[in-house]
């Protein structure tokens, strides 16, 4: 059975052969991962980076994906000259192509980081967007559409450029501490669900 099937089968609860693996340490995986390119941000070598949505990076001495310490949107002034990131920006996309090698019998994936949640306090700072959704609600539902609008065209402009060939989205988002979510069930229903 390929990787593929057995991944395939496994989502689907279709009794796979075997369990999935993915340990790219030792090499084992039944899927391939096809990434976009982080414009910006994606040099994790450098001690300070800006993404494509103008967010600062910091990293310490030691290679690490670093964390956010420069909000674009930090204050809603700053709204009426903020630059949008373009999802049909060209360079998003080069060189893709050339990272389906290897994927043959393989699940392709590729993924959006930083998703939506994670976006919105990157771009504003934590605690303004956990104050945004009680005090700036029309602001903040502005935001977040735009940035699923953003996300959608990335996901369109993929399945466009690469038909058939991408069997599934990662995303991610972080959504509480070990103890408790950031925000409540009750909010979290009424602005996001």
């Amino acid at each position: 059975m390929l990787s593929y099937e057995v991944v395939r089968r496994a989502i689907e609860f279709g009794r796979p052969e075997r369990l999935p693996m993915r340990f790219d340490v030792l090499g084992i995986n039944d899927v391939q991962e096809v990434d976009r390119n982080q414009i910006g941000a994606g040099d994790i070598t450098k001690r300070e980076t800006f993404d494509e949505w103008g967010c600062r990076w910091v990293r310490s001495e030691i290679t690490n994906m670093g964390q956010v310490k420069g909000h674009p949107l930090e204050n809603w002034a700053a709204l009426g000259s903020y630059e949008w990131p373009d999802p049909d920006d060209p360079r998003l996309y080069e060189d893709m192509e050339s990272r389906f090698e290897g994927s043959n019998g393989k699940y392709v994936l590729t993924r959006i980081f930083m998703l939506l949640f994670e976006r919105m306090h990157s771009l504003r700072g934590m605690e303004n967007v956990l104050m945004d959704f009680h005090l700036e609600r029309k602001r903040i539902e502005m935001l977040a559409d735009r940035i699923v609008e953003y996300d959608l065209a990335i996901i369109r402009n993929i399945s466009e450029q690469f038909p058939g060939q991408i069997h599934g989205f990662c995303f991610s988002d972080d959504w509480g501490t070990e103890k408790n979510t950031f925000i409540s069930p009750i909010l979290w229903r009424d602005f996001f669900k």
